[in-house]
């Protein structure tokens, strides 16, 4: 499954869909999303919720690495403390 910006949001921004999205990514057996979908929901919830919205959005990345069983490539120490391998 390819995740949307709009379906992303309706789950960061705890809309009415948002229980029927997160059913639809659990039981997809992949999940993607392209990076200009990313790049838009980042801008959207940055300039919506600032600092705590990036917050929430690296919750849902760090979640996607975990469940993928895949290792996160990031820069900084945002990550450093959570249970994500680091690639």
């Amino acid at each position: 499954m390819v995740i949307d910006t709009s379906a992303l949001l309706a789950i960061l921004q705890d809309e009415p869909e948002r229980r029927a999205f997160n059913e639809a990514i659990e039981a997809a057996d992949t999940r993607a999303m392209s990076m200009a979908n990313f790049v838009e929901a980042s801008t959207v919830i940055e300039s919506r919720y600032g600092a705590e919205g990036i917050r929430d959005l690296d919750l849902f990345i760090e979640r996607a690495a975990i469940d993928r069983g895949e290792p996160l490539l990031f820069k900084g120490g945002d990550f450093d403390q959570t249970d994500v391998f680091c690639g």
